[in-house]
């Protein structure tokens, strides 16, 4: 446990839940990701353990809510963005809306877009030191694609079920989606040799289990994240973060899709 003084409050836009994951340490676990607005300049932050479904109705945030929360420096993670949060004081401030353009989304991100994903690998590369998490703009969208997910192992099973037993609220055990789904991509790096990218997004796993009534979830999963997210209406930016097993491996944490600008091809505040 952090000592008292190495305790810091921070207001944080929630820009990423991820699916909750099965965790030795943990027993189940969310990574939640955002943008420090405390700071003198926006920084990223990555919130870590959030056994999300333990919290009081009252504290379960929302993507795109700024909170105030407590947090220290995990002791052994190499990630420079990590912080370990005090659930308990999570205090939510305010939903920040979309509708339009996105105009104040976007001034928030805007600060942080960027590098490229091909940067964002060489800066990680051979265990480097350059960031783990970013908004990356996407030059083209080729497809969306899907495997069959295997379910749980039995340790994780227990894990989970340990978890359902200790947990503030008499939940169900947490239902693995039986599709896992990839982007690929490519980047607007010159000579981009493209990218493949799972989707950790907790939306899209919650939205696979819910269209599971319309017989085809795989396909409207791909109808939303392939067709109306990647729109010509829209700029297609993702949010990646690193593989904390597996340095280097980006995975897709999250979309950021607005309306995009009349006669603009980049992210701009010059929203009209």
């Amino acid at each position: 446990m952090a000592r008292t003084s190495d305790w810091v409050e921070m207001d944080v836009v929630v820009t990423v839940k991820a699916y909750p994951q099965p965790s030795e340490a943990y027993r189940e676990a969310v990574c939640v990701a955002g943008i420090r607005i405390d700071t003198p300049e926006p920084e990223w932050v990555r919130l870590y353990p959030v056994q999300f479904r333990d919290l009081p109705p009252a504290q379960r945030f929302r993507k795109w809510e700024i909170i105030r929360v407590r947090a220290a420096k995990h002791s052994t993670d190499r990630w420079l963005e990590t912080w370990r949060p005090d659930v308990d004081s999570i205090e939510r401030l305010r939903q920040i809306p979309a509708g339009g353009h996105w105009a104040e989304r976007r001034a928030l991100v805007e600060p942080l877009l960027g590098p490229t994903m091909c940067e964002l690998y060489r800066g990680r590369k051979g265990g480097g030191e350059g960031p783990s998490l970013g908004l990356v703009p996407v030059a083209e969208m080729l497809s969306v694609t899907s495997e069959q997910a295997d379910g749980w192992s039995a340790k994780q099973v227990a894990l989970l079920s340990q978890s359902s037993l200790l947990g503030n609220s008499k939940r169900k055990l947490l239902e693995k989606p039986g599709h896992t789904f990839f982007y690929k991509w490519i980047c607007p790096e010159p000579g981009c040799p493209g990218h493949r990218q799972s989707i950790l997004d907790w939306e899209i796993g919650e939205a696979y289990r819910d269209w599971r009534n319309s017989g085809d979830p795989v396909n409207a999963v791909r109808q939303k994240w392939g067709t109306e997210m990647c729109s010509s209406e829209r700029e297609l930016f993702l949010f990646v973060g690193d593989q904390h097993q597996r340095p280097g491996g980006f995975m897709v944490l999250g979309t950021f899709w607005p309306r995009r600008v009349p006669d603009r091809n980049q992210l701009t505040l010059a929203v009209g």
